[in-house]
């Protein structure tokens, strides 16, 4: 029974290819329309295309001691374009090689949809000829036929290689070199921009540019660019010693952090600003530690991203993520629900992530100010609940050390975690099982008491002249003893003694809460 969606009419007829085969033909069910396609050069299913395209891609590239550099987004959207994939080789210039790979890569992916390649060990005199067939019967793959020997490279294994893959969308008659010539001219001409750029940007220093940021608004209220890096900066030379960075190189890496904003490249690639600030950074001859820092301060920008772990890195990074934070909590841009239009969760996990995965010992409300401390404090407090959750963390642990008087320096995440991580440990005891057993018990039969009595809670000191109980008293004595003992060891931060001195309660608390 025939149907429409969108003006468009249901039918038993549909087409194949339409270069290898424009004929229609009729299909009864599902079977006979894939089998039918693939007869017709149509691979229907998309994950096939997307093995084929990546199995095909690594054997051209293994054929000239080379390696595919994954993507696979652009695996994804190369399937999402061809029917009948046909991965094919080709080349560009050696000189090219002078422009940073990752800029060889967004030049080519952009512009393209090509992969780029990576060197793995000596390549071959000269390129097989002929072509190999790889996943389907007669879909064939070219091996690099006609193209020319590849000097002695310079590159180390692991640069970039002046080759690329593309994707065809068809067994071309002449093995595709019509198709690849025509992708080499304009990949050459996407080099030659590229390059350009990064001549140009070199000539001007870093330093030169940041009056250009005046002119770029960060946010209407609050301010441009240079105005944020100004903020940035002074923040940084701020937590530089608390991290133990050289405070001058972290005022400077902070104030130089922003100028690849204005640099040609990253006009043409937003998604390497901090890499090129690197790279022009390295070319002037700065501190590496400086230049290392322009490219960090990002990081990290995932869950899955590794974190800045030099000194000033560290401090530019907090600096920038903290300034975003608190700017926008002070104008009161915060995250609602799953709106977070400015990214700000990302800033908060990143400064969690880069404090805890340091163990740096930072008290975040010194830092955070009194206008907004508290409540940016609490959500960076949900950002590492959420993390230890992840990681295996019980969420009634980590909400306990954040709600106990214990925890008065919740603003020390490091101190935080290792609270959590010992009450863990002293759960998994049997001791600690008990205890905690006993303890509510004992919570229970107060809060009948409480209930009972009718006056609220319990509150003030002990009264040991009420005590009349055997039991009672002795865990009375018990805790005096204890209690001290604990909190010392939580003073120094000696979790474990602070946990086996409360193990030792155990019986105790057993023998006062079961009368």
């Amino acid at each position: 029974m025939a149907f429409e969606v969108d003006g468009i009419v249901s039918g038993d007829v549909t087409r194949g290819h339409r270069v290898h085969a424009p004929d229609p033909f009729r299909v009864r069910r599902f079977e006979d329309y894939e089998a039918g396609l693939l007869k017709a050069h149509v691979v229907l299913d998309p994950e096939r295309r997307r093995d084929v395209i990546r199995a095909d891609a690594r054997t051209l590239a293994e054929a000239q001691n080379l390696e595919l550099v994954e993507d696979e987004g652009l695996i994804e959207e190369t399937a999402g374009l061809v029917e009948w994939p046909v991965p094919l080789m080709g080349s560009f210039d050696e000189e090219f090689l002078e422009v940073p790979d990752e800029v060889i890569r967004a030049t080519i992916r952009a512009n393209q949809k090509c992969f780029v390649l990576r060197r793995t060990g000596p390549a071959p005199k000269a390129a097989p000829e002929g072509r190999v067939g790889v996943g389907f019967g007669s879909l064939t793959r070219r091996l690099a036929s006609g193209a020319a020997d590849e000097a002695e490279a310079p590159q180390k294994p692991g640069r970039l290689a002046n080759r690329f893959i593309l994707v065809a969308n068809l067994d071309a008659t002449d093995d595709g070199a019509a198709i690849i010539h025509g992708n080499e001219r304009v990949v050459r001409a996407r080099l030659s921009d590229a390059r350009f750029f990064w001549e140009t940007d070199k000539k001007t220093r870093l330093e030169d540019r940041l009056e250009k940021l005046k002119s770029i608004t960060f946010h209407e209220k609050l301010g441009t660019q240079h105005e944020r890096v100004e903020r940035i900066a002074r923040l940084a030379r701020e937590l530089a010693p608390l991290v133990g960075a050289d405070p001058e190189k972290a005022e400077v890496a902070a104030r130089l952090a922003k100028a690849d904003l204005v640099t040609e490249m990253v006009g043409e690639f937003p998604e390497l600003q901090g890499l090129m600030g690197r790279y022009y950074a390295e070319a002037e001859g700065l501190d590496p530690e400086i230049s290392a820092a322009l490219e960090e301060h990002y990081k990290p920008q995932g869950p899955s991203d590794r974190i800045p772990a030099a000194p000033v890195s560290i401090a530019v990074a907090l600096a920038d993520k903290i300034d975003t934070l608190v700017g926008f909590w002070a104008i009161d841009e915060k995250p609602t629900g799953s709106k977070d239009p400015y990214a700000l969760r990302r800033a908060a996990l990143g400064v969690v992530r880069i404090v805890l995965e340091n163990g740096l010992r930072l008290r975040l409300l010194e830092t955070l100010g009194d206008a907004v401390g508290a409540d940016l404090l609490a959500f960076l407090a949900d950002r590492l609940k959420v993390q230890l959750r992840d990681q295996g963390a019980r969420h009634d642990l980590v909400d306990a050390v954040f709600a106990s008087s214990a925890a008065t320096a919740s603003d020390d995440l490091v101190l935080v975690v290792r609270r959590v991580e010992a009450l863990g440990k002293l759960l998994e005891t049997e001791d600690g099982k008990n205890l905690l057993a006993g303890y509510k018990r004992a919570a229970n039969i107060l809060r009948a008491e409480e209930k009972k009595d009718g006056a609220g809670a319990f509150e003030g000191a002990l009264d040991p002249s009420l005590l009349a109980d055997d039991a009672e008293i002795d865990l009375s004595a018990t805790l005096d003893t204890v209690e001290p003992a604990a909190a010392e060891a939580l003073r120094q931060e000696d979790f474990a003694f602070a946990t086996g001195a409360l193990a030792t309660l155990r019986p105790k608390v057993d023998a006062s809460s079961t009368r």
